[in-house]
């Protein structure tokens, strides 16, 4: 069970690292910068030595394990790899803020199909982020990807992935994940 999570997080990780975990030095940044926010996180989970219970559900089998040594830039990388703050995405994405009254939501959702990132929202409560959420979706000749999430600084994050290759099978796949200090 272990073996085919870590089997489609390379997977869905290797699908994705095109996505640069930096935003490039030349680039304004226009939109959320989501690589920012996750290597601050890494750096602040490791300070507060966060542990994790982690339930994997792939394929319809189920498996809970606790752990206290986590590599954080490991842990949050598929999350800080999704960035809109590239060339190629400049003004490819629809921003759409909501506030309700301390919280305020700020979605970015695709203009093109062809875009992989299909949205990427936050909330901010009085300049502090609260959760993060995205989805992406890779789809070509040969495979179908699809990957959402959504990460709450204090208490976790989930992740749902779905995978089907020409000729082959499906394969899915959840993530949930509980922060403990």
């Amino acid at each position: 069970m272990l073996f085919r999570f870590c089997l489609l997080t390379v997977v869905f990780v290797s699908c994705w690292s095109c996505n640069n975990s930096k935003t490039p030095k030349n680039i304004t940044v226009a939109y959320f910068d989501n690589a920012r926010f996750f290597e601050q996180e890494t750096i602040r989970l490791r300070e507060a030595k966060t542990r994790e219970t982690k339930t994997v559900v792939s394929n319809g089998k189920s498996e809970t394990i606790e752990i206290s040594t986590i590599d954080w830039e490991k842990e949050l990388r598929v999350f800080r790899q999704i960035t809109l703050n590239k060339s190629s995405f400049s003004g490819k994405y629809h921003i759409d803020s909501l506030k309700n009254g301390a919280l305020k939501t700020t979605r970015y959702s695709r203009i093109d199909e062809k875009l992989p990132i299909v949205y990427l929202a936050y909330g901010d409560s009085l300049g502090k982020i609260v959760w993060v959420e995205s989805k992406s979706q890779e789809i070509s000749q040969l495979i179908n990807n699809e990957m959402s999430w959504r990460y709450v600084p204090d208490s976790g994050y989930a992740v749902h992935g779905f995978q089907k290759i020409l000729g082959g099978s499906e394969s899915a796949f959840k993530i949930s994940v509980n922060f403990e200090n």
